[in-house]
């Protein structure tokens, strides 16, 4: 399982209006989304600030710690070289705001259940 959450996303919502956070964090959740289907790692989900994904599960490979790994490399250049060109500012119309959405990555090797809470949606723990 590879996790990527956005710290600080509470200081975020706080600080500025809701469309420039969700915005921002749709800039670098959506970048994961593509990502992950580079990388044979399937998304699970976004819960607030948290991006949540599973190799080996839907796509069964002996290579998917592999593979969660090698994302979790790619999402960390990715993360510095669009923060360095400023892709990532939350307030990007205001040059004098360098505020960006910072991310922290980890991952999880091991035996994993997934399950349906309630009637469609599968659940992973």
């Amino acid at each position: 399982m590879l996790f990527a959450y956005a710290v600080g996303y509470a200081k975020l919502v706080r600080k500025y209006p809701d469309h420039l956070v969700v915005a921002a964090l749709d800039r670098v959740f959506g970048l994961f989304d593509r990502l992950a289907a580079a990388c044979h790692v399937t998304k699970v989900e976004t819960i607030e600030s948290t991006w949540l994904g599973v190799a080996g599960a839907l796509e069964p490979t002996l290579m998917h710690a592999e593979c969660a790994c090698n994302m979790a490399v790619l999402m960390q250049k990715m993360i510095h070289d669009f923060t360095e060109a400023g892709e990532f500012r939350v307030n990007p119309d205001d040059p004098d705001d360098p505020e960006s959405i910072q991310i922290k990555i980890g991952l999880h090797s091991g035996a994993i259940t997934a399950g349906t809470v309630g009637a469609r949606t599968p659940a992973w723990k």
